[in-house]
């Protein structure tokens, strides 16, 4: 089965017809699908974006992405650096604009850019990438007009009737693309159904309206871009991008003067402590001497260990095993304690911890003469097991 050439032309005239009629603006809706991004490259040479464009995107997005792209030229000629303008402006990703950046969707786009000028060519591109599109598999019509009447009057096949006599078309233009729509651009409703849910149709002319209000409902919200550079910059845009600018660069100062106050709150709180430890130094240096005295209770000189050091205190968390063992073996755990200002309970601790024999009931004994002061030296009788 076949549509007659003539036939075919009068549908897509139908269609067209249709378009501008359903339309705001008219017949010149064929021009609207495309915009025109008009950026200054500031060397004019080797523009970057070939890949970039032309592709579809939301009509809202329009304005940031134009900004965007000519913040990341301006920042590649050292006329704002990327912190003037932030990540968002200094570089551009497809991404962040067009999520079908690589698929049949951009072909689609490239297929319409490339008939730009020519409604009925546009009109042929769309209809064929409806058709060939996943939301489109089956179409059926309750009644039909005279010309298709030829076709059953349910047929799942009119789809694939109508693509075989569009394709020939598009293959004669010259290019070897493959369509396909996607229906991210499609309207989700037409008249508060989904479009995914529409497949029965009164006839070849409610399905063809129905492809017009679609094709009108898509160019309100999407367009096909095109980037065109420009010798001279913009003043409007660049009134918009000096604003962030000045936004940017006093977010940046107001950073700036919390890292400071950060710094130096870090500066102030280390100098405290410093000065807070040189005071318990102090302290303790003063009373090292008293707490030596006490250790002549139970020999005749302070152990050359004891001569040795001012205080003990700051080396605490670095005492060794042989260390803290003649610690423990030259004055008692009340006496260490004060001189190590900690407890008698975390002498005991690291005592287990690292090994070390504790002396048990030694001390009362050396007192009253009845045992000889072990001068660091474990005595295993006094030894606590």
């Amino acid at each position: 089965m076949h549509i007659d050439p003539k036939t075919l032309d009068e549908m897509i005239d139908r269609f067209i017809r249709d378009t501008e009629n359903l339309s705001e603006f008219g017949d010149t809706i064929w021009d609207r699908l495309f915009e025109d991004i008009e950026v200054c490259h500031p060397e004019m040479t080797d523009w970057g974006y070939h890949d970039f464009n032309p592709n579809w995107i939301k009509r809202n997005k329009l304005p940031k992405l134009r900004l965007n792209v000519q913040g990341s030229f301006l920042v590649t000629s050292n006329t704002y650096s990327s912190e003037d303008l932030g990540r968002e402006l200094a570089t551009v990703y497809s991404g962040d604009y067009c999520q079908h950046f690589n698929d049949g969707m951009k072909t689609t786009s490239q297929m319409m850019n490339a008939c730009r000028g020519d409604k009925h060519k546009i009109a042929t591109v769309f209809l064929y990438a409806y058709l060939t599109g996943e939301e489109s598999w089956c179409l059926e019509f309750e009644n039909f007009s005279y010309k298709f009447r030829y076709l059953k009057e349910k047929s799942p096949h009119f789809r694939w009737i109508l693509c075989d006599q569009l394709h020939p078309r598009i293959s004669g233009w010259g290019v070897s693309w493959f369509i396909h729509q996607h229906r991210r651009v499609l309207p989700d409703y037409i008249n508060n159904i989904p479009f995914w849910e529409r497949r029965k149709f009164e006839d070849d002319d409610d399905f063809i309206r129905y492809l017009a209000m679609s094709f009108a409902m898509m160019i309100s919200h999407y367009c096909i871009f095109n980037f065109k550079p420009v010798a001279e910059l913009d003043q409007t845009l660049m009134d918009e991008l000096d604003k962030v600018v000045v936004a940017n660069r006093a977010a940046t100062a107001k950073q700036q003067r919390k890292r400071e106050e950060l710094h130096r709150k870090r500066e102030e709180l280390h100098r405290k402590n410093l000065e807070e430890k040189e005071a318990r130094d102090e302290a303790f240096a003063k009373d090292y001497p008293l707490h030596c005295q006490e250790i002549l209770r139970y020999t005749d000189e302070i152990p050359q260990l004891f001569k040795r050091h001012k205080s003990l205190h700051n080396e605490w968390d670095g005492l060794s095993q042989d260390d803290l063992e003649m610690l423990v073996w030259s004055a008692p755990m009340s006496t260490l304690a004060k001189m190590l200002d900690v407890s008698d309970r975390a002498i005991a601790k690291k005592c287990d911890r690292l090994g070390v024999f504790r002396p048990v009931g030694l001390w009362r004994k050396i007192e009253t003469g009845a045992a000889e002061y072990p001068k660091g030296v474990p005595n295993f009788t006094y030894v606590k097991r």
